[in-house]
């Protein structure tokens, strides 16, 4: 096996930085949601897709304003990596849910 140049282990490492911090981002935010609304075990994941796809829209609405594109309504979505660092946390929210369900298995590997 080739030992990995100077070049590969920076790219890597840099790499492996900026997706730790990002994972550090939603999980922070994971917290947070938790603290505002609770671990809402009752909530169908039905109304849970909902809450994603409302983030999505906030996505949307946060890209068309970095473009200066128009929006058809006023928003508070000028944040992009915020918003999506919220709909990652949403979407570990539904991961989580199928965890806590028995419908994944905590220790598989995908």
């Amino acid at each position: 096996m080739k030992l990995p140049t100077h070049e590969e282990t920076t790219e890597f490492n840099s790499g492996l930085m900026k997706r730790t911090k990002v994972l550090n981002d939603i999980h922070r935010e994971r917290e947070r949601q938790f603290y505002l609304h609770g671990e809402q075990k009752e909530t169908p994941m039905e109304m849970l897709y909902i809450f994603l796809a409302e983030e999505m829209g906030e996505v949307a609405e946060a890209i068309q304003t970095k473009n200066k594109l128009d929006n058809v309504k006023e928003t508070d979505s000028d944040n992009l990596y915020q918003e999506l660092v919220e709909v990652a946390a949403v979407a570990v929210k539904m991961a989580e849910r199928l965890v806590d369900n028995g419908v994944v298995k905590q220790n598989t590997r995908s």
